[in-house]
């Protein structure tokens, strides 16, 4: 096995460092917290989604 392709690695660097600049910018963050919210908000009370 050799290395991986040129290709996949661009886009392997591309993907972490979008994911950093968002954990930087605290998006990451607003998206947690948007989809627990929803998440929430599908529970009744007992924890049963509806």
């Amino acid at each position: 096995m050799g290395p991986p392709p040129a290709r996949e690695v661009r886009e392997l660097e591309r993907a972490r460092n979008r994911l950093r600049m968002w954990a930087a910018g605290g998006t990451r963050e607003r998206v947690f917290t948007a989809l627990m919210a929803r998440v929430d908000a599908d529970q009744d009370l007992n924890g049963r989604f509806r």
